[in-house]
């Protein structure tokens, strides 16, 4: 369960995903991959994350439990973008590791 501080930067996040119109399904995903990631150092200030806990959470998480690509992408989206609003951090894009894109093959057409 979240402590009562984090809940509260969730739902000031949520919040500020309505007032600049994303979609409901956006809010949704983002607040809870920000609720996720939250839970995770659920004993440490949100203000005191930085980049290596988004790789941590990254590899202990995401890669251990075999979570999808797509879904890894939409955890570095939202989180890039609550700590940039809610936070005021800029985080370093070259050090969130995002996969890779897929390769596909010629469909023989």
């Amino acid at each position: 369960m979240l402590s009562d501080e984090h809940e509260a930067r969730v739902g000031k996040f949520r919040l500020w995903l309505r007032s600049k119109r994303y979609s409901s399904n956006t809010e949704k995903v983002y607040t809870e991959a920000l609720r996720v990631f939250l839970l995770w150092f659920n004993e440490r200030d949100p203000a005191d994350l930085e980049e290596d806990n988004i790789i941590q959470f990254n590899n202990a998480f995401i890669l251990e439990r075999k979570l999808s690509a797509s879904y890894q992408n939409q955890v570095v989206n939202a989180l890039k973008l609550y700590f940039s609003t809610i936070e005021h951090k800029t985080l370093r894009p070259e050090i969130i590791h995002r996969p890779k894109s897929p390769k596909l093959l010629p469909n023989g057409e």
